[in-house]
């Protein structure tokens, strides 16, 4: 019954490094300065976090064997979701969630991508939490933020933390960039003393996009 749970994981993706420097061999009255690296953080993109829903704390009152169980399987999750849409996920799935970049394709597909890979994700926990929880296993569920082109991915955090149960809260894009979704209303959210950005939630994807992430949320857990 559990069988499709446990999946092979996947070697993963090599992290993205700094672009190397290449040294100035010519003399010059004034050397420029080197140019810093980029944290990743900020680095042009989509970037999606995902947080467990868990208000009562119940993963640190669970034994340590049912959590670990449960946030394997979230990773592997993720990990799946991520590779179909071109995420990078930054670290292992944990108590404080996950992150995934999406730096690559167009500046149009990124959104998408992003949108995407967090639905199907929630669309994998929703799939598989009747059956975890009638096998006695831990099944929380979860929440994501996104944010797109210069937002700082930590903000995706806050946007995350905000968004209801079981929703994607997503800051809203240029209107050039059509996305997969309906948007709820918008609102500023403020992610700092000087910052504050326009956000929606996804209240439905476009039924053809929402066929396609749940075929693949049921190709990904059957045994």
């Amino acid at each position: 019954l559990a069988g499709g749970f446990f999946m092979t994981r996947s070697e993963p993706a090599p992290a993205r490094g700094a672009r190397p420097l290449h040294p100035e061999n010519r003399p010059a009255p004034v050397a420029p300065a080197p140019q810093a690296d980029i944290p990743a953080a900020i680095t042009p993109g989509s970037h999606l976090h995902i947080v467990l829903d868990d208000p009562n704390g119940l993963l640190r009152r669970v034994n340590a064997a049912m959590a670990d169980e449960m946030l394997t399987v979230f990773d592997q999750l993720i990990d799946r979701a991520a590779r179909l849409y071109g995420g990078e996920v930054e670290t292992p799935f944990g108590v404080d969630g996950v992150v995934v970049h999406f730096h690559t394709g167009d500046n149009e597909d990124r959104p998408f991508c992003a949108l995407a890979a967090a639905q199907l994700f929630l669309q994998l926990v929703n799939d598989a939490g009747e059956e975890r929880r009638a096998c006695g296993r831990l099944s929380l569920p979860c929440k994501a933020g996104v944010t797109h082109g210069h937002a700082d991915a930590t903000q995706a955090e806050i946007l995350a933390r905000t968004a209801p149960t079981g929703t994607i809260l997503t800051t809203i894009p240029t209107a050039a960039i059509s996305l997969p979704c309906r948007l709820g209303a918008a609102f500023r959210l403020a992610v700092s003393d000087e910052t504050s950005l326009q956000v929606a939630v996804v209240e439905a994807f476009a039924p053809e996009y929402q066929q396609l992430i749940s075929n693949q949320s049921l190709h990904i857990l059957t045994p």
